[in-house]
């Protein structure tokens, strides 16, 4: 295990990025200063909230780059420029644009500092298990990987159309066959179904891009779903063929399967007290 990349993860997840984020907004919405960047210079060198003292505070906030019209929202209350999609709460009725504006800041505060914390962890374990397909002895039959039309690119492989969209049964009678053959009986490919591309590892298969030694080929380029193993925030949720149109969850999703999140389930669940949400932990291959 490399200790040096897991005490680095270990110590950002006891000191979670949005508390501090929450904590300097509302400074900043009742302070005289007009721009976010003329709060930060004003803070001191160490911050405390209710639970965790945070060292350079500006520092760490200054790594967050969000839409400055998010800025004069909350400010102001006025420029609405930045903010083209509607957030839903679970009765299916608007937030106000104030409460939605602070919905997308959280999200995007917990998947960035997320992406960090995952890298860390994942180079401390010497682990493939997200680059890898199900093992023979397991129920299900493919593992798959969500891929961004722009990332298509990064796979010498052909996407393959299917006419399947939606939330079907893949294993069901009428599953996508390819010359008589269910897709995940197949070697690896891209797939056009359900809600966009997905890269279909059949049983025993790898990644194209998994190197000998578990290593990405493409690590600095990977897909963005690559960059977010094995916790994810969902603050909100975006709807399926509907990116104007988001839901609001207050989740932190932790999959089972990865040697880590074992390991780490009381520090997560310290993690998701401290963001206010709710820790959902389930397995993502059976």
């Amino acid at each position: 295990m490399n200790t040096d990349n897991w005490q680095t993860g270990l110590k950002l997840l006891h000191t979670p990025l949005w508390p501090l984020t929450r904590l300097c907004l509302m400074l900043y919405l009742a302070s005289p200063y007009e721009t976010w960047e003329g709060l930060l210079k004003a803070l001191p060198e160490g911050l405390e909230t209710d639970e965790v003292i945070y060292e350079t505070p500006a520092r760490r906030l200054t790594a967050i780059k969000w839409p400055a019209p998010w800025y004069d929202t909350l400010k102001h209350g006025q420029n609405t420029q930045g903010l083209h999609q509607v957030v839903l709460n679970e009765r299916n009725e608007p937030l106000n644009v104030f409460s939605a504006v602070l919905c997308l800041m959280k999200q995007h505060v917990m998947q960035t500092e997320l992406e960090t914390i995952n890298s860390l962890f994942c180079s401390s374990m010497d682990c493939s298990l997200c680059c890898e397909g199900p093992k023979a002895a397991a129920v299900q039959e493919f593992f798959e990987i969500p891929l961004q039309p722009e990332e298509l690119s990064l796979f010498k492989l052909k996407a393959i159309e299917t006419p399947f969209r939606g939330d079907f049964d893949p294993y069901s009678a009428d599953t996508f066959q390819i010359d008589g053959k269910p897709f995940y009986l197949l070697p690896p490919a891209v797939y056009h179904w359900r809600h966009g591309y997905s890269l279909i590892l059949t049983k025993g298969a790898l990644c194209p891009h998994l190197s000998a030694n578990k290593r990405c080929n493409i690590y600095e380029k990977r897909p963005d779903v690559c960059k977010r193993p094995q916790i994810f925030a969902y603050v909100i949720e975006q709807q399926p063929d509907r990116s104007d149109i988001l839901m609001e969850r207050n989740t932190l999703l932790a999959i089972t399967d990865c040697p880590y999140v074992r390991l780490l389930e009381k520090e997560l669940e310290r993690y998701a007290v401290l963001n206010e949400v709710t820790l959902l932990l389930k397995p993502n291959k059976a």
